[in-house]
């Protein structure tokens, strides 16, 4: 290959790795998230107006749903070799199941933590599966590889 089509092509992989490469890689890294997060809140079930079974510290029980079904991947945003990806549940009690709290009427009940989404996304990093879903979807637009 000359030179000068040699330097083109490198300038295309740049231009694919700022632009869609990286976009690539966040979207695949949350969309990781997102699935780890749902399989944590998959982990303990229990029928309305029952007591919670699962135990503190560990992720809410499922009873509807909602919580589970409302842990969405938004469109990654940035550009110019600085893209985010992002993960999170849109249900209205879902921060006080994660940190715990007082909560109810006059907020006389205190909620033990039941964290879920910080023990995905901690597992998916320590597995290195996080970084290989990023990588593979990087590697794909800019390199054209498959894997």
């Amino acid at each position: 290959m000359p030179r000068s089509e040699l330097a083109a092509e490198l300038q295309r992989m740049a231009e694919r790795a700022a632009g869609p490469g990286g976009q690539a890689a966040a979207q695949a890294m949350a969309l990781a998230g997102e699935r780890a997060i749902k399989l944590k809140l998959s982990r303990y079930q229990h029928p309305r107006r029952t007591p919670t079974p699962s135990p503190p510290g560990q992720p809410p029980a499922v009873v509807t749903g909602t919580l589970r079904r409302s842990v969405i991947t938004q469109v990654p945003t940035g550009g110019a070799g600085r893209w985010i990806g992002s993960v999170a549940p849109t249900a209205v009690y879902s921060r006080i199941q994660e940190l715990g709290g007082a909560t109810g009427r006059g907020h006389h009940v205190l909620l033990p933590a039941r964290p879920y989404v910080a023990p995905a996304v901690e597992e998916l990093r320590r597995s290195g599966e996080l970084g290989r879903v990023g990588q593979v979807a990087f590697a794909r637009v800019v390199f054209g590889m498959v894997g």
